[in-house]
């Protein structure tokens, strides 16, 4: 019977050798799973950051084109206004008379006083030209009642 006990005792040891690696296993295994558990977790919380990230880089593009869009509309109120103010600057510099002169050339005055003028002036270019005509009778006639018949001239 001490065989008996013996033998038993051994296929009890055995039988505990075997439950306790069967255990062992058990505990790898789940030890693996809590592995790629925790590398799945880890994944989808890198996954969620680039998420974010895209999320926040789209966000971040929205605003940067706010920021483009505003800027090119100040530039462009800046431009005006430089322009506006140059252009008062040379209305102050400019005289009283030019401005008038644009202000009638603008109501279209100017162009009638334009027309006077020509005539007025091809009024005087036609008196001088008379004028000449006759000084130059004048002289040529002096030279034919100054010359006698016997002078020559030298």
């Amino acid at each position: 019977m001490d065989e008996n006990k013996k033998l038993s005792s051994e296929e009890q040891r055995e039988k505990m050798k075997q439950e306790y690696l069967q255990e062992l296993k058990l505990r790898k295994k789940i030890l693996d799973k809590m592995k790629e558990a925790n590398q799945m977790n880890k994944i989808s919380e890198n996954l969620e950051q680039v998420l974010k990230l895209a999320q926040v880089s789209e966000d971040m593009d929205e605003f940067i084109e706010k920021l483009n869009s505003s800027a090119q509309i100040s530039e462009s109120k800046l431009d005006i206004a430089l322009e506006n103010q140059v252009h008062d600057k040379e209305t102050q510099k400019s005289s009283p008379e030019d401005i008038l002169t644009q202000i009638k050339m603008e109501m279209g005055l100017l162009e009638q006083k334009a027309q006077q003028n020509t005539n007025d002036i091809s009024e005087v270019s036609k008196t001088l030209l008379e004028e000449e005509k006759q000084s130059e009778n004048l002289t040529a006639d002096k030279k034919f009642s100054s010359k006698t018949i016997g002078d020559e001239e030298h």
